[in-house]
């Protein structure tokens, strides 16, 4: 399990230093880039 990749959506409250979590998700390697940083043309 370790081995696997997550995307992670965040969106940050600077004002009350708070991270809100707003999608994580195993990336799909057929739409993804073998390095899972850009989506496949």
């Amino acid at each position: 399990m370790a081995d696997k990749p997550l995307h992670v959506v965040i969106a940050e409250d600077a004002e009350a230093e708070t991270s809100i979590i707003i999608t994580v998700y195993e990336p799909d390697p057929a739409i993804w880039d073998e390095d899972f940083e850009r989506k496949k043309s």
